[in-house]
């Protein structure tokens, strides 16, 4: 079961790395000719196998020297390398920075799956010179943990000044092992989540969190400040903002 739309890559970046075509649930963006895509789920083709694999690779993709590298996520540290290697991370791309909230997968510090509570900046160029000159690219990631990012194949968006998350799903998964697994899941369809990231000091912070249960309240109150893929996602349920 994958996000509802997948990102927007370039036909070029299938030509390059093949596997593409069988991932599904990841994150990805494009700057200045190189796409990098986060985590996902591969599709089974093992016959009689019906789970699908988890991606902990971290891809990159150049299209002006026409090559793909990828990367271990498990070279991160702790918690950052779990959060990298879920799927359905809600993402958010701003020029050469990508946001990336939530997701959900194994953790192997809890020995179950997880919906992780994580909201990660990452700087894209910055990243993707560092992995191709063999270099640790964690310091261009920034980590922030709260339990209300704790959202899977959720949609990001911003109108500049407050990001928007619409839809998205919680679960936990005991005994993920084992041939019966024990999975507990929450939609939150039709519900948003507002809110600001702010400077504190050297780091970031989250601001201004706020639940809207009620789309059509929401849409009340934001009227034209609402953002084009969260309007769009609130649209497919028939829910309109009235100008």
């Amino acid at each position: 079961m994958g996000q509802e739309q997948l990102p927007p890559l370039s036909r070029r970046a299938f030509e390059l790395y093949p596997t593409l075509v069988n991932l599904y649930g990841y994150a990805a963006a494009e700057f200045d000719g190189k796409a990098i895509v986060f985590g996902g789920l591969y599709r089974s083709d093992v016959p009689g196998y019906d789970r699908d694999f988890p991606n902990t690779d971290l891809i990159v993709i150049d299209y002006w020297r026409g090559r793909a590298v990828a990367f271990n996520v498990g070279s991160f540290t702790y918690p950052l390398n779990e959060q990298l290697g879920s799927r359905g991370m809600a993402y958010y791309q701003d020029g050469n920075t990508l946001y990336l909230l939530g997701g959900y997968g194994y953790s192997e510090h809890e020995k179950r799956k997880v919906t992780f509570p994580y909201l990660t900046v990452v700087k894209i160029r910055e990243t993707v010179d560092a992995l191709l000159h063999g270099e640790k690219p964690d310091a261009y990631f920034y980590q922030i943990c709260d339990e209300n990012m704790a959202i899977f194949d959720g949609q990001l968006d911003s109108n500049g000044d407050e990001f928007f998350l619409v839809h998205g799903k919680y679960a936990y998964q005991l005994r993920p092992f084992s041939n019966q697994p024990e999975t507990r899941q929450e939609s939150y369809r039709g519900q948003v989540r507002t809110f600001r990231l702010e400077r504190a000091g050297l780091g970031m912070r989250i601001t201004d969190y706020k639940q809207w249960t009620d789309p059509r309240e929401f849409l009340d109150f934001y009227k034209n400040l609402v953002p084009g893929r969260v309007d769009q996602a609130l649209d497919s349920l028939g829910i309109r903002r009235v100008n």
